[in-house]
Formats: C-alpha cells, sequence, structure tokens
C-alpha cells in the first residue's frame, strides 16, 4: 500500500495558520469530492490537535501491514500500488473509496481512528469498499454506487462489515461497531436488532429498488441520529451483515469470492434472501 498523508497540511494550514482553503490545495481533486458528498464546508470544526493527529495517525499506520495480511489470509489481496490516503476531517464519515485518475484510493479521517479496534473493523471496511470496486469497473460500478439504492448501500456495507469481521474474528456487534460505543450500548443495540430482524428486513425488501432519499425511514435505518430508536440507528448495517453472511453459507463460497462476485448476480441473489 501506498500512503498519501495530509496531516502535515492539516498541523500547518489548520492548526498554525486557520487557512481551509490551503489545506484543500494540498489534494484540490479530494476535498472538493469530500465537501461536496460527505461533510459542508461552511461547517468546517477543528476536529484534532497536534498530538492527537500523531496519536492517531501512528495507530492507523502501525495496523495497516497487519490489515493487509489478514486479508491475504481470507485470499483476499490488496495490489501493492494501493493508495491510502489519511487526513483530518469532519467528523462525518470515518472514509471511503474516492475515485481518482481511474483508480480508487480508500480515504481515512484521522478523528474517527482512536482506537486499535477502530482501524481493525473500519479500516478494513473502508479498504474492502475500494477492492470492491476495483473489481467491478467493467460493471458501471461508479452508477452503483452513486445511484444510492437500497440494494446497493445494503450489499456495500454488508460485504464491508462483514470481511472486517472475519479478517479480525469479531463479533457481529464490534465489525458493526468497533469502540464507537460501549460494550452495553453495543448488546442492547445488537440484541434489539435481533428481535426486530424480521421486520428490518421487511422494510427493506419493500424499498429494495429504490433509492434513499433524506429524511425518510430508509435513510434513518443507514444513519445514526438516534440511538434510542435502532430505526434511526444504522440498523440497515445490521440487516446488511447478515445477509451477507447468509449469502455465503447459501452460495458455499469462499470470502476472497464475495467482493469478485458480479453486481447483478449478488443484487439477485441478495433480493431472494430479503424475500423480495
Amino acid at each position: 500500500m501506498k500512503i498519501f498523508d495530509l496531516t502535515d497540511s492539516y498541523i500547518k494550514n489548520i492548526l498554525e495558520k486557520n487557512d481551509l482553503e490551503e489545506y484543500k490545495k494540498s489534494f484540490p481533486e479530494f476535498f472538493e469530492h469530500y465537501y461536496s458528498v460527505w461533510a459542508k464546508e461552511e461547517n468546517f470544526k477543528v476536529t484534532l490537535d497536534k498530538k492527537e493527529v500523531k496519536r492517531n495517525k501512528k495507530i492507523v499506520l502501525d495496523l495497516l501491514p497487519v490489515i493487509e495480511k489478514k486479508l491475504k489470509k481470507l485470499g483476499i489481496i490488496v495490489p501493492k500500488d494501493h493508495k491510502i490516503l489519511i487526513f483530518v476531517g469532519q467528523k462525518n464519515s470515518n472514509g471511503h473509496s474516492f475515485k481518482f485518475k481511474d483508480e480508487y484510493i480508500t480515504w481515512l479521517a484521522l478523528e474517527s481512528y482512536n482506537t486499535k479496534l477502530d482501524v481493525e473493523v473500519f479500516a478494513t471496511h473502508e479498504i474492502v469498499h475500494s477492492l470492491f470496486y476495483e473489481n467491478h469497473k467493467n460493471e458501471n460500478i461508479d452508477d452503483f454506487w452513486q445511484e444510492d439504492k437500497v440494494s446497493s448501500r445494503l450489499i456495500n456495507e454488508g460485504m464491508a462489515t462483514y470481511i472486517s469481521k472475519r479478517a479480525f474474528n469479531l463479533r457481529g456487534k464490534d465489525a458493526l461497531w468497533a469502540s464507537y460505543l460501549s460494550e452495553k450500548e453495543k448488546s442492547k443495540w445488537y440484541s434489539e436488532c435481533e428481535k426486530e430482524k424480521e421486520n428490518i428486513k421487511k422494510i427493506i425488501s419493500e424499498n429494495y429498488d429504490k433509492k434513499i432519499k433524506a429524511e425518510t425511514e430508509i435513510y434513518d435505518m443507514f444513519n445514526a441520529s438516534d440511538p434510542n430508536d435502532i430505526y434511526k440507528f444504522r440498523s440497515g448495517y445490521y440487516l446488511g451483515l447478515k445477509v451477507i453472511e447468509k449469502l455465503l453459507e447459501l452460495e458455499k463460497m469462499k470470502d476472497s469470492e464475495l467482493i469478485k462476485m458480479s453486481v447483478e448476480n449478488i443484487e439477485n441473489k441478495v433480493m431472494e434472501i430479503c424475500g423480495k
């Protein structure tokens, strides 16, 4: 893996000069994407101090080789030239994949990586997104993600969650939350999702081919706005993990085959599992 490190620019241009425009110049194409999709520039705020930047950066860089080895054990190869972008963002997302010059760069927002478990879970998760996109360049994969249908979100997030769970032999609740919630909070949330599983599946099935729109029940299920209500606190991710686990069980597939499975095939199989 090759590292694009924007932390020196953050320290110099944000912490020392308070100059967002200069910070954005460190990778204009990425920041244009970031502030159009993931964050609002007008809400910009400082999220890490210098000490925190260095601490979180070390946690991430120390664990990236471990992630690479763990994925390799599953038969999933991270190309040597795969690029990882580390920067400090706005605490809106821990990362994703960014298309730049016909390749997919995994970006990681350091303010979201405070513990070893955070990196094991979510850095792996974001790398899997990039590998999935790279493997499906010839299948209009950009449309698959950008259309943001319920089906694509369910599959995309379920697959990445499943692979990180398998890579580090994690419990489902840890693969879904890492250290973002306490043990008690994770257990309560997961138990409630288990109880509501069939209803969650019913809602997903009824909306499977629809686009996710803001301020709707489906939108809330893939976001985290109310920790007291699983239907507004990532229950869509829970079901994504469950349907991907069921898919591998039914198809008797290897983990490495999952991210290479055709988009059309996986959509159809998951649709069957959801009972649509």
